[in-house]
């Protein structure tokens, strides 16, 4: 009697210790938890810690959540659950800089208002006029705002990013600037000496990004890279001095990112057509390339080729034999989603993109740098020699001749990692000119760098034609207004990339992560083979349909309009057998529906069971065991 009263007292006693821990962790805001998804879903990553913890002034998130009307959508309530989880976490990070608010908008109230107000955009649920709210409103303590109108569940994958994206850009507000290097006209050309026409208007991206950035462009001469700059574009580097690429070269080694945009045959790169020499246009160079720094990147693109993908070509009109003709010209490629990288938020709602006459890019060996492919080809891409589209290329032709490749070609790619520098010998000297002066000296004094300072971050896409205005916006003129709209993805890819190379390394490093919403395969699989029997026999009670109305019109054909009650016995004995199969086949289906229900039904019921039992089934056992394995010891 007395030790079961000690048995039942030290179980009591337990489960007081177990109560009042909780109550003093809660009370005392300290959590401690396993994480064991497989991707980390509940823990944040290395990046995004950092982010946090280094935040410069005081950020507050105000949720907005309608969570009475949230409750009625499933997915909306599971990831409105996921993304305050994510917001306590990091909130539990930023060492008191970071404060969050979770607010319920309720309808006409002044908590809507305030919502609206911020830009949080309310979606009517079917059936209601109320509003479901679901956004996220930050500020600083200089008013900045930043505002997720609406926090859409197919994007969870890149919640951690776009969370911690918003946070660093309140915490450092300060405005970043865009420089761009370029060999071709993207600012306007002058009028052509040699035809007389107009000059032409800047490409329409640049003034995209003017919207977005502030510009600020750099002549290809250039001898040094301000070091405002946060993100430098460098468009068709094309013949650069050594000097412009030992600038490029201590400008990336120093911390800043760059994305390049390199051709093997620059369609966009128009040569002055000279009448007095009309071969001179053809034998122009058209490529660019930045092997000197590539190789010290790990990066390098195949010379003298062009990626042709028969599966994601263009169709175009081409003359063949004095007559139009149209076909697939394998070298202008029209990709899809397919050909983006699903895990990157550079290519993240990208649809469709085209690559002219682009080349092909691939990791060197042995290199330091992880080498990430962006964009690329089809399975079966293979690659053709530039000469073949630099002389009247033959769209036909280019056609008849493809063969198919066995593997995706890289054309776009994110490459980071430590580097060493591509000038292991310093500065470049400068050659005297004409008249043997000596060169001025360097424009600063800053040191020379050997190897970066820190993880260098590069995109290098092989296509600048992606940039001009034939392949990426539409245009009409209204009057003295201009109206442009762009026809694909091609400037989301550039404005993705340049978001994301100008936040920090930090932010730069992080990338897509998993989702909380698991497929359940087991159930997946009962629905898939339950579909597969089900449509089989619907295809088999349509036929039977058809082929009994098919009868029916014949024989009423030949009556003349005659009803269905005065055809023959045997015709509607046939009617009626039709209609008992129709019973038949209905009940089988039936039958299927009922039983793919019931072994989903007895598998989440076992799932169930197993995650609410099976764990207390075990320590009430371990117990147990232990019991009687004392009782024994102490019987001994």
């Amino acid at each position: 009697m007395d030790k079961r009263f000690l048995t039942f007292g030290g179980l009591g006693v337990a489960l007081a210790l177990l109560v009042s821990i909780n109550v003093i962790s809660s009370a005392a805001k300290v959590s401690s938890r396993f994480d064991l998804t497989e991707d980390k879903l509940f823990t944040l990553s290395d990046g995004a810690k950092n982010i946090l913890g280094n935040l410069q002034e005081d950020v507050t998130l105000r949720l907005y959540y309608s969570r009475e009307l949230g409750s009625l959508v499933a997915p909306i309530a599971k990831y409105a659950q996921r993304v305050e989880e994510v917001l306590r976490e990091m909130e539990s990070h930023a060492k008191g800089k970071l404060h969050l608010e979770v607010i319920d908008p309720e309808p006409f109230s002044e908590t809507e208002e305030r919502a609206v107000q911020y830009g949080i955009k309310g979606v009517p649920l079917s059936g209601g006029q109320d509003l479901l709210y679901f956004g996220l409103a930050a500020s600083n303590t200089t008013d900045e705002r930043e505002v997720i109108p609406f926090l859409q569940p197919d994007k969870e994958a890149f919640l951690e990013y776009d969370l911690a994206k918003l946070v660093y850009s309140l915490s450092n507000p300060t405005k970043k600037i865009l420089g761009v290097l370029s060999t071709l006209p993207i600012e306007g050309a002058m009028a052509n000496p040699f035809s007389r026409g107009p000059q032409s208007d800047p490409w329409i991206f640049v003034e995209q990004l003017r919207q977005l950035y502030e510009v600020k462009t750099i002549q290809p001469g250039a001898k040094e890279i301000p070091t405002d700059v946060s993100v430098l574009m460098v468009i068709h580097p094309k013949a650069l001095a050594q000097d412009t690429l030992f600038a490029i070269d201590q400008y990336v080694l120093g911390g800043g990112h760059a994305m390049v945009f390199v051709d093997p045959f620059c369609e966009a790169d128009e040569p002055l057509q000279d009448p007095n020499n009309p071969m001179a246009q053809f034998q122009a160079k058209r490529d660019s390339d930045l092997a000197p720094l590539f190789s010290a990147w790990g990066v390098q693109m195949e010379t003298g080729k062009i990626a042709s993908d028969l599966e994601h070509s263009l169709r175009v009109q081409f003359s063949n034999r004095a007559r139009d003709d149209s076909g697939q010209y394998v070298v202008w490629l029209d990709l899809a989603a397919d050909n983006f990288a699903q895990d990157s938020v550079v290519t993240d709602q990208i649809k469709s993109m085209n690559f002219i006459t682009a080349g092909t890019l691939s990791a060197v060996d042995g290199a330091p740098t992880s080498f990430t492919p962006l964009v690329f080809t089809g399975p079966k891409a293979s690659t053709v020699a530039s000469s073949s589209v630099q002389f009247m290329s033959d769209p036909k032709s280019l056609l008849n001749d493809y063969m198919a490749g066995e593997h995706a070609l890289t054309l776009a790619a994110h490459v980071t990692g430590n580097v060493k520098t591509a000038f292991p010998d310093g500065r470049p000297k400068a050659a005297p000119d004409a008249e043997g002066a000596e060169p001025p000296p360097p424009p600063s004094e800053a040191p020379v760098l050997s190897e970066s300072k820190s993880p260098i971050s590069v995109i290098v896409v092989a296509d600048c034609d992606l940039l001009a205005d034939r392949w990426s916006f539409s245009s009409q003129s209204i009057g003295r207004t201009k109206l442009v709209a762009p026809v694909n993805g091609n400037i989301s890819f550039v404005a993705n990339g340049i978001d994301f190379l100008q936040g920090s390394t930090d932010l730069v490093g992080l990338r897509g992560r998993g989702v909380s919403r698991r497929p359940f395969e087991v159930v997946e699989s009962l629905r898939k083979a339950a579909d597969q029997r089900l449509r089989a026999q619907e295809q088999e009670l349509q036929a039977k349909y058809d082929q009994a109305n098919q009868r029916i019109e014949e024989l009423l054909s030949k009556r003349q309009g005659a009803s269905l009650e005065l055809l023959s016995d045997d015709v509607q004995k046939e009617v009626d057998r039709l209609r008992e199969d129709q019973l038949a086949t209905s009940k089988k289906l039936r039958e299927v529906r009922r039983s793919l229900n019931e072994d989903i039904d007895n598998l989440g019921l076992r799932v169930k069971l197993i995650n609410i039992a099976l764990l207390p089934a075990l320590l009430v056992a371990f117990a147990i065991g232990l019991s009687r394995w004392q009782h024994l010891r102490r019987k001994s």
